[in-house]
């Protein structure tokens, strides 16, 4: 079962969150009014995922690995690997308009949003500088994903 922390410090409240998901959702409605497509937002989601998952291979996994648990590393790799391949399949994904393709972009949405909620309100150690940066852009970026999907669904 998930325990949120109590808020102190350098942790990430719920309230954060909730501020970065309505300002995604903002900047969602400015970039939609100005008549940018879907793929525009998919490519800097799919540009996210790939940095994020490399910054994960080379950069957490060691630190992971210098821990009192060694495989930690190797499984930082493999998540890193499946982020920059989210990415990847993102970007295949805006060639095709199939329920396939929408799934796949649904996939990363989940994936990039629970690690929002992951390592913001319910993260389980105080986080770094880095991390209260990281953690908003996510937000915002998914959060604009997943509208335009949503209203491009409505339409």
């Amino acid at each position: 079962m998930l325990k949120k922390l109590p808020a102190a410090g350098s942790e990430f409240p719920l309230s954060q969150t909730l501020v970065c998901i309505t300002g995604g959702c903002v900047i969602t409605g400015i970039v939609n009014t100005l008549s940018f497509s879907k793929n525009l937002a998919i490519y800097v989601f799919a540009s996210w995922q790939i940095t994020f998952g490399l910054a994960l291979i080379f950069q957490k996994a060691k630190v992971y690995g210098a821990s009192s648990i060694k495989q930690a590393q190797r499984v930082a790799e493999m998540a890193g690997l499946c982020w920059v391949l989210f990415g990847i399949l993102s970007v295949i994904a805006t060639w095709e308009d199939t329920l396939l393709a929408t799934s796949l972009i649904w996939a990363g949405v989940t994936l990039n949003g629970t690690f929002s909620v992951l390592a913001g309100p319910y993260r389980l150690t105080p986080a770094s500088k880095k991390e209260t940066f990281i953690v908003p852009c996510n937000t915002v970026i998914v959060s604009w994903v997943a509208s335009t999907m949503l209203i491009e669904f409505t339409h």
